[in-house]
């Protein structure tokens, strides 16, 4: 994480892109999630949007624009032209202080989107406002070069976010749980019982490591004193359901 959070630094900096690919619930968002937070300790904003639907480049702008300045935009700017709309994206970018672009779900974006995406942050920094670019999507590394392939010099880092291996898991455990550090001891020591907690955290988090997260944190707060078994690791995800079928009825 702090190797991505420096290098997502420096394409800030320099106002180009990192492009980030993975397997759906490699923990993508989460580490989007970390940089997004850490834009607020600067006087910059950050942009955040999800993308919902197969979209082209005209599409595109008119999230992007619709999300920036809702409240500013020309009453006919549906009927600008795509370049027209790229340097009204710019310019509200300026001028609303934004350090940050994060788009995720970008596999469903067509190349013609992204080139124009890059010449926005080309503009940018000829106005000295380097702003950061972060595109992700699921799938391979290798699909996302393909549609950026254009303009491969704007791209400051392409990231390939692995799969979490029990590896993973027993570090995030170790890192997050208050016994963390002692049940990767067991493990390590090829403790079966240890060895098939941490098989099931993986499984019932389908590898997504928010949900990692989640677990250790209502672990923390509600089982602090409990020692790690396979009882408790169900347990945890029990009461991680009634959190959010409690959440899904407010």
């Amino acid at each position: 994480m702090a190797k991505f959070a420096q290098t997502a630094k420096e394409a800030r900096e320099a106002g180009l892109a990192m492009v980030l690919a993975g397997p759906p619930q490699s923990g993508k968002t989460h580490l989007l999630e970390i940089e997004r937070r850490s834009m607020c300790a600067t006087d910059q904003e950050p942009l955040f949007i999800r993308l919902q639907r197969e979209t082209n480049a005209l599409k595109l702008f008119q999230v992007l624009l619709l999300n920036v300045a809702a409240s500013t935009m020309p009453r006919d700017w549906r009927l600008y032209s795509l370049s027209c709309l790229a340097s009204l994206l710019t310019r509200r970018l300026q001028f609303g202080n934004v350090g940050l672009v994060i788009l995720t779900n970008c596999q469903v974006v067509d190349r013609e989107s992204f080139n124009v995406l890059f010449d926005v942050m080309a503009q940018l920094r000829q106005f000295k406002h380097p702003c950061g670019l972060i595109l992700a999507g699921s799938g391979d590394i290798t699909d996302l070069e393909d549609l950026t392939g254009d303009r491969a010099a704007s791209v400051r880092q392409y990231v390939a976010v692995p799969a979490l291996s029990l590896a993973d898991i027993t570090a995030c455990l170790k890192a997050w749980c208050k016994d963390g550090p002692e049940l990767a001891e067991r493990a390590k020591e090829s403790e079966p019982d240890a060895i098939r907690a941490i098989e099931l955290v993986a499984e019932s988090s389908l590898g997504n490591i928010g949900r990692v997260y989640r677990f250790a944190d209502l672990k923390n707060r509600k089982f602090a004193d409990e020692v790690f078994t396979l009882r408790l690791v169900k347990a945890v995800y029990a009461e991680m359901r009634v959190v959010a079928k409690s959440k899904d009825n407010t």
